[in-house]
């Protein structure tokens, strides 16, 4: 953001970390996200805003809410209008990484037999 004063990147920077902390402690409920092309979008509810939901564009400290709707309804119309083919249900690439990490543990990787098994199998 070679544009931006370092004033506007911190503000930027903490409206991010804001947004962030509303997904991490449960207060922003994301319901879709699609890839751009540059960046990921997505679609939430803020539950402590009397439901108001939000459209968000960017990642990490470049997230910010470009839009808000007053209905769940109409923020997943508009979401799925723009993004209809790339939309994909729930939040993004950090839930998806903790969704993988929480499956168990991988199944060890299968050794090839012996090579004398073939002699105590007559």
């Amino acid at each position: 953001m070679p544009w931006c004063t370092r004033s506007e990147i911190r503000e930027v920077s903490n409206q991010a970390q804001k947004i962030h902390d509303d997904i991490r402690h449960g207060q922003l409920l994301i319901h879709a996200h699609a890839h751009d092309g540059h960046t990921t979008v997505a679609v939430g509810t803020y539950l402590h805003r009397n439901g108001k939901s939000v459209y968000l564009h960017g990642e990490d400290h470049l997230r910010q809410v470009t839009d808000t709707f007053d209905s769940l309804a109409g923020a997943l119309l508009a979401f799925e209008k723009v993004h209809g083919a790339e939309m994909r249900p729930r939040p993004g690439t950090p839930d998806r990484h903790r969704t993988r990490r929480c499956r168990g543990p991988r199944p060890a990787p299968s050794l090839p037999p012996p090579l004398n098994a073939g002699l105590y199998a007559r």
